[in-house]
């Protein structure tokens, strides 16, 4: 039986994938923070809860039934805009959101 408590908020639902050396990470955000790692053996991470603190909290199987349809349909979702972090023009990066903010433009590409 599904956690009566977990529902994704759709309205305000973001989905992010990236490479790394280990695998394909898939995240979903919807004010919370919902991760799963695709490894490069073929295996796949349960889903995870990441908090705020970057503890991961694994999601109960029932409860991963939406998430696993996010996942399905991700093409379909809005996708998290990252701007660089490290050594990058600061003032480049705030114009760049800036003018994303003011476009309305907060998906990405």
């Amino acid at each position: 039986m599904r956690s009566a408590k977990f529902a994704l908020d759709l309205a305000n639902l973001r989905v992010d994938e990236y490479s790394t050396a280990q695998g394909q990470v898939f995240s979903i955000f919807d004010g919370r923070h919902f991760k799963r790692i695709a490894l490069n053996d073929g295996s796949v991470s349960p889903w995870v809860r990441v908090k705020a603190d970057g503890e991961s909290i694994p999601v109960l199987p029932e409860d991963a039934m939406p998430l696993k349809a996010v996942y399905k349909r991700r093409s379909h979702f809005p996708r998290v805009r990252r701007f660089p972090r490290g050594s990058t023009d600061v003032l480049s990066c705030l114009a760049k959101a800036q003018g994303s903010y003011q476009t309305g433009d907060l998906t990405g590409c």
